[in-house]
This record gives structure tokens, C-alpha cells and sequence, in this order.
């Protein structure tokens, strides 16, 4: 009988290790899912335009995937593409026209800058085995029209494709990135870059289809219909001459490189994990992490930045010492730094803050029994401040249950409280508790 228990004991013992080893290694899983997620901002223009003419008339130029044989029209039933108006207004101008040449003739495309030196474009308008190998000359125009390049233009001096393209040219492989001898980006701004993306999320496309002239942008909105591990799928109108336009979501961030026409979705080269890190080897752009924790503002005189080139800083007129701000991503930055992308509570993009100037908000448990004897106090919803939950004088008097204890940045603390139905009242400064 004793054998017996013991047994049994031996066998609840193994099951809840068992349990508990899983247990852990399905929050690592977690943690894991949260690193292969990667990120860049998109960054505004610091530079005035500087127009420049076309090297060579656009009018006669053809679309490249008439030169190989992929001339497929891509327009899903009725024609819903939209001619992009303020096409020299952010984000619009950060897409540009490219001219790229091939056995001594010259082709369009579309291209994204998305670093200051950096285009992301398709790779058939970069290398393309049909057409002798490599581009010999790649031309970007930002702002095109007609008769010129409203914003500027950058040459092209380094080229690089996905290793895969080289070999087998597949559509599951079909991204390039470009280097400029000059620094256009500062003139366009950028878009920013991620692998996180939802199905049905809303999305965009833009780029300079051969059938509108060729040098004019245009725009479709769609949904993300579908995407696999090197693809993802939309329900937007596209055209030749637009392989290459980014495909990007409500945060001006972009989630493939479109370069295909089929029925019943257009397609793109998708930002998968192993892109992103062969775009960051080649551009030197800091990609960021999932960090997504709030944070305050622990030091003055600080600088927050509008890119990692550190060309210009942000204002610093509502950044006040204490300030909390959802930090949703961290870059490990070349220059031995590492920096937080902090948002406000309304999911507006602040900058880059070097994470020494701001603090983790952590709650540390109290369960100290308090009694409010101010009553000129907020009680407020969260660490924003933008929204009331009630009044001190509505509790003067009475005593209440702060659960937690939170401090800001200016040191200003705070209690989490709770009545005695533990029904949660609010967020209050100490100093109207005794």
C-alpha cells in the first residue's frame, strides 16, 4: 500500500513538472514572437525641393515588365486607381520614379525611399537574367511630372537584390535595395518598414503606371486579403510600371514590395523577418523591436530625434519631465546607444528617445489603506492625464485601498485605488491622501 501512494505521488510530482515546464516554455514562445517583430519609422523631409529636368524624355519609356514578357494588366474589374493630387505631400513624395537601363534602353519603375541614401524596390527593375543581368544606370526622381522632377533626383551607386532572385527569379523573392550617391531622402522623407501586419487591415499602394503617361502617381486603396510566408495579397488596382511601389499600412509603414498582376489579387514581395535583416545589413538603418511599455520622462534637457541619421531634433514644447508615453519599439543603435520610439495615448509618433532620459512606469505593490483628506484632487483614468475619472471631494474623508503605488518621472507619486468592493476608483497624486 505504501508502494502504491508512493507511486502515485512520484506519478502527480512528474505531471506537474511536466505542466509547469510547459507552461514556461509557452511563455518564452511568446516572447519569442514578440522579437522576430521588427520595425522603422517613417521620418519627414529637412531639405527645401530642388526641381531638375528629365535626363531623357519619359514619354516614350516603357513599362520593364513589357521587356520581360510580364506585361500582365492588373485591374480587378472597374478601374478604382486614384491620381494622387498632392503628390508632393508627405507620404506621397517619398515615391519616386525610376529609370532603370538595360542593353542600352531605358525602362520605368517605382521606388520608395526609405532612408535617407536608400530606395526599396522591386528586383526585376534592379537584375533581371532577360535582360543581360544587372541595371547599368538607375535614375530616381522624386516628385515626378510631366515635364520635370518637382522635388529632385539621385543617381544610383550601389545595388542589391534578394540572393534567391539571382538564382531563380521567383515572385517570392522579387525585393531590391538601391543606394544613392546623394541623400534624396532628405529632400522626400521616408516611409517606415515592418513584418507586422493583419489580415483585412487597411492598406495602400502608389506608384507611376506606364498606361497614365508614365511620370504621374497613383494611388489605390484596398484590404490585405491574404499573405504567406514570402507574399501578401490585396485587392487593389495596379498596372505596369508600378512594380516596385510600396505597399504600406494606416502607419505609413510598408508591409511588401508590389510587383505582380493576377487574378482574382495583385501580389507583393512581402517584408517577412529575413528581408528586413538583409535591408537593415544593407541600408545600416537601426530596426526595432517590440517593447510596447509605457514609460516616463526621468531627465531634462533632453533631445528627442526625428531619424537615426540625428539631423534634426524634435520640439520639446509639450515634452515635460514626468511625461508617460507608450514606448513601442527599441533600436540598438550602431553608435553603442539604445533608443525607444515613444507614442502618445492617441498613437501619434513623439521620436526617438535615448532610453537613458526615460523610465520603465511599474506599478509596486502596497495594500496601505489611505484616507483622502484633499479635495481639490483628480482622480484620474490614466498616466495621459486627458481623462478625469472623478474628484478627491467626491471621497473626502473616506478611506480606500491603494493597491499600487506608481512614480513619474518628476518623482510625483501616485496610488493605484480601490474601494472596499475592490471595484477600482482611480489614479491619485499622494499628496491628497494622509
Amino acid at each position: 500500500m505504501r508502494n502504491l501512494i508512493r507511486r502515485s505521488l512520484l506519478i502527480i510530482s512528474i505531471l506537474l513538472l511536466i505542466s509547469y515546464v510547459l507552461k514556461e516554455k509557452s511563455v518564452d514562445a511568446s516572447s519569442l514572437n514578440n522579437d522576430d517583430t521588427y520595425i522603422t519609422e517613417p521620418t519627414k523631409p529637412i531639405k527645401d525641393a530642388t526641381p531638375v529636368d528629365y535626363e531623357i524624355p519619359q514619354e516614350n519609356l516603357r513599362p520593364i515588365e513589357e521587356a520581360t514578357g510580364s506585361d500582365i494588366e492588373r485591374i480587378l474589374g472597374k478601374d478604382d486607381r486614384i491620381l494622387v493630387e498632392n503628390y508632393t505631400s508627405y507620404p506621397y513624395k517619398t515615391i519616386v520614379l525610376l529609370n532603370m537601363t538595360f542593353n542600352n534602353i531605358t525602362y520605368i519603375g517605382t521606388g520608395t525611399v526609405i532612408a535617407p541614401d536608400t530606395i526599396l524596390t522591386a528586383a526585376h527593375n534592379v537584375y533581371d537574367s532577360r535582360l543581360g543581368g544587372w541595371a547599368t544606370e538607375i535614375t530616381a526622381y522624386a516628385g515626378a511630372r510631366a515635364n520635370k522632377a518637382t522635388i529632385g533626383k539621385a543617381k544610383v551607386d550601389k545595388k542589391y537584390v534578394l540572393p534567391e532572385w539571382i538564382n531563380s527569379q521567383s515572385s517570392q523573392h522579387d525585393l531590391a535595395v538601391i543606394k544613392l550617391k546623394t541623400s534624396l531622402g532628405d529632400q522626400t522623407g521616408t516611409l517606415g518598414i515592418t513584418n507586422e501586419m493583419k489580415l483585412s487591415e487597411p492598406i495602400e499602394t502608389a506608384g507611376y503606371p506606364a498606361d497614365k503617361g508614365g511620370w504621374t502617381l497613383y494611388k489605390g486603396n484596398g484590404l490585405l486579403k491574404k499573405f504567406t510566408n514570402f507574399n501578401v495579397y490585396y485587392d487593389i488596382d495596379t498596372y505596369g510600371g508600378q512594380s516596385g511601389s510600396p505597399v504600406w499600412n494606416r502607419d505609413k509603414k510598408i508591409i511588401g514590395v508590389h510587383a505582380y498582376g493576377s487574378s482574382p489579387l495583385n501580389f507583393a514581395t512581402k517584408i517577412n523577418d529575413t528581408n528586413l535583416k538583409l535591408i537593415k545589413k544593407w541600408t545600416n538603418i537601426p530596426v526595432g523591436h517590440v517593447y510596447n511599455k509605457d514609460v516616463t520622462v526621468s531627465k531634462s534637457n533632453i533631445s528627442v530625434w526625428n531619424d537615426f541619421q540625428f539631423h534634426i531634433k524634435k520640439p520639446l514644447t509639450h515634452i515635460k519631465l514626468g511625461n508617460v508615453y507608450k514606448a513601442k519599439y527599441i533600436y540598438k543603435h550602431n553608435n553603442g546607444q539604445t533608443y525607444l520610439s515613444l507614442y502618445d495615448n492617441k498613437n501619434k509618433w513623439i521620436g526617438y528617445f535615448n532610453k537613458r532620459d526615460v523610465s520603465d512606469l511599474k506599478g509596486t505593490l502596497l495594500n496601505k489603506k489611505v484616507k483622502i483628506n484633499k479635495n481639490n484632487y483628480v482622480i484620474w483614468d490614466s498616466f495621459y492625464f486627458d481623462n478625469k475619472k472623478g474628484l478627491s471631494k467626491n471621497f473626502y474623508g473616506k478611506t480606500l485601498n491603494a493597491k499600487y503605488s506608481y512614480v513619474l518621472g518628476n518623482n510625483e507619486e501616485f496610488y493605484s485605488l480601490y474601494d472596499s468592493k475592490n471595484k477600482w476608483v482611480g489614479y491619485i497624486n499622494k499628496k491628497a491622501t494622509q
